[in-house]
């Protein structure tokens, strides 16, 4: 080694003379001009030229096996043809003043090229080259492009360049750091470009537009989540955690704090005076069919057309929503549309029994959406996504759960690009919120009682009815049979006379003793409220109890409901009740009220009367 620094050397032909074995050469920090004398250094491996005053590169017979040089700082304006240098491993060009990559073509066993502070406003003359490491940071570089064939890239620099796009950046799975810092970057979106990169640890993204955008930090942890250091700062597991829970919580812990928050707000603003029509009976809750899917599905198409065919059983629990209202729902009645103000001044009042955040619109589901329904003495049929089922499952209801999903992704991507009102960005998201539907349904038995395909919503409606009409309602025959022309039949009255106790005792579910859900301390004390309440409004005799309840020997009411003759039911002994014994004093005024769910004995009977209006609109829209 022979290292000659800051000499001032002009020529170096009397070093070479006597070292024709030399294997490396330092002369940093001179005056050369000329390096030709350095042909006769046939085994010359390592040369640093830094800071001299160089213009061309390499103007000598190439070495047997030169594998380093350093040529930065230099006067370099044009990469001279390198293919004779085959054992090139690492060639380092920074400050010159260089504006195209080119003659490495050749150089198949270069894996390190720096060339940083030139005037390089183009990547290229890069293709299938081995590198690993590439510097062409603060340089003029509009775009990432040319990279694709780079496949053991794994340290990328392209800082101090003015770069507005992360795209073409992909498709190298073995990077590990890279380095976009001051650049012009102005969309978090751009972070898809990195996300199959599984080995990339640290990410410099310090002075770009992207930087000023809310949670653009836990955004980035969200998208990568395998980075360990993020602008040059260590990256935290609870940061992890909070970026996870901020933008894809689990959906049990979303469900439980909706619930918690909707549960809170009610008791701080509501008096609990609860319709007793959705009053759990003495062994079934109030009867309730939930269908759930991702948009596009047809769930509410589907919800319509089975309140229209069955109308004497079902009444359609409509939702608020913030989102705007698509071509021709403004009147349907499928949605209460109101502003962000108004749904979070009915949230703060304790109006919803459940609420969920999609595609940045929230949704929810009011209790008197529902009470509306079960005064009218019918079941509730509503429809809602994963995160809305979640919430609801917290609550005291107890419906069935009815997934509606495709099997085919084409199919429903068709479907939704035919409807014309959904985006590119809102198509990616949904084809996501399939898939974790069909997942959720796999590894959680029970979730769901049922999946139907919807891939034709015409015959995902016959399956649906058929459930309902043979299964769930348990008649003998379908009063309004399915179409083979693909037409919905209308409604009709034969068959429905005394089916009341059908719905009630064959739809609804077992009560939550029977399930295994475990209830809060607070809905527990609910529900035995409730349910006394319930038992103390009978009318008529009771069906006989499936489950043996064990309660106290009197039952004593502290919510005075303003119906004439339920003032003071103190004195109402259990066993009484048990017995189907009316009190004295009360027996007379409570055969004037109905409203107990008690196999719907109480309620009036499912006549078929028309439908409410908001159950007759024509539009198919759906959230």
């Amino acid at each position: 080694m022979l290292s000659v620094v800051g000499r001032g050397l002009h020529d170096i032909s009397l070093l070479t003379e006597h070292y024709i074995h030399l294997q490396s050469l330092e002369l940093q920090y001179n005056s050369l001009t000329d390096l030709s004398s350095l042909s006769t250094l046939r085994y010359l491996l390592y040369l640093n030229v830094s800071h001299n005053e160089l213009t061309s590169l390499l103007d000598f017979d190439p070495p047997l096996g030169l594998r380093e040089v350093d040529a930065s700082f230099n006067q370099i304006n044009e990469m001279s043809d390198l293919s004779a240098h085959h054992s090139l491993a690492k060639l380092v060009l920074n400050c010159n003043s260089i504006s195209e990559i080119k003659g490495l073509s050749s150089c198949h066993r270069l894996n390190h090229l720096e060339i940083t502070h030139n005037q390089i406003e183009r990547i290229s003359g890069l293709d299938h080259l081995p590198i690993k490491h590439l510097d062409l940071s603060c340089n003029k570089i509009k775009k990432t492009e040319n990279l694709e064939t780079l496949e053991l890239l794994t340290h990328l620099d392209l800082s101090g360049n003015k770069l507005r796009t992360l795209k073409g950046l992909q498709d190298h799975p073995l990077m590990g750091y890279i380095n976009v810092e001051d650049n012009d970057v102005i969309d978090l979106t751009d972070m898809k470009y990195l996300r199959e990169m599984t080995l990339l640890r640290k990410l410099n993204m310090k002075r770009n537009p992207l930087q000023d955008l809310p949670d653009y930090r836990l955004s980035v942890l969200f998208k990568l989540p395998h980075l360990t250091e993020l602008d040059t700062d260590k990256v935290s597991a609870e940061e992890k955690v909070t970026a996870i829970n901020m933008f894809a919580a689990p959906l049990e812990l979303l469900a439980a704090t909706d619930h918690m928050t909707n549960v809170r707000q009610r008791v701080l603003n509501q008096h609990f005076d609860l319709l007793l029509c959705t009053m759990p009976a003495v062994d079934t809750p109030y009867p309730m069919m939930v269908l759930c899917g991702p948009q596009g599905v047809g769930k509410m198409q589907m919800a319509l057309q089975l309140v229209r065919d069955l109308q004497a059983y079902f009444g359609l629990g409509v939702s608020h929503t913030t989102r705007k209202p698509r071509v021709g729902e403004a009147d349907s009645g499928n949605y209460v549309f109101v502003s962000e103000e108004d749904f979070e001044k009915m949230r703060s009042n304790g109006e919803f029994i459940e609420t969920c955040c999609v595609a940045g619109h929230s949704y929810g589901l009011t209790f008197n959406a529902v009470e509306s329904v079960a005064q009218e003495g019918l079941a509730c049929i509503t429809c809602m996504e994963l995160e809305g089922v979640m919430s609801l499952k917290k609550s005291y209801f107890e419906p069935r759960y009815l997934l509606v999903v495709p099997q085919s992704l084409q199919v429903h991507v068709a479907r939704m690009r035919e409807r014309g009102y959904y985006t590119e960005a809102e198509i990616e998201r949904v084809q996501s919120r399939v898939e974790k539907c069909i997942q959720i349904h796999q590894d959680r038995p029970g979730c769901f009682e049922q999946a139907i395909n919807s891939d034709d919503i015409d015959q995902a409606y016959g399956d649906l009815k058929h459930l309902v009409v043979q299964q769930y309602l348990a008649l003998s025959n379908d009063p309004t049979p399915f179409s083979s022309a693909g037409h919905y039949g209308s409604a009709t009255s034969k068959g429905l006379a005394g089916t009341s106790q059908a719905l009630a005792q064959v739809f609804s579910r077992p009560s939550s003793s029977a399930t295994g859900r475990t209830r809060s301390v607070l809905e527990e004390q609910l529900y035995k409220r409730r349910l006394s309440q319930a038992r103390a409004a009978v009318v008529g005799p009771a069906p006989p109890p499936r489950h043996s309840v064990s309660a106290p020997a009197s039952i004593a009411l502290d919510v005075d409901f303003g119906k004439e003759g339920i003032r003071d039911t103190s004195n109402v002994s259990l066993s009484a009740l048990q017995n189907n014994q009316p009190t004295p004093s009360s027996s007379e005024s409570r055969s004037r009220s109905g409203s107990s769910l008690s196999g719907f004995s109480g309620a009036r009977d499912f006549s078929c009367s028309p439908i409410s209006p908001r159950s007759q609109s024509p539009s198919l829209q759906e959230r």
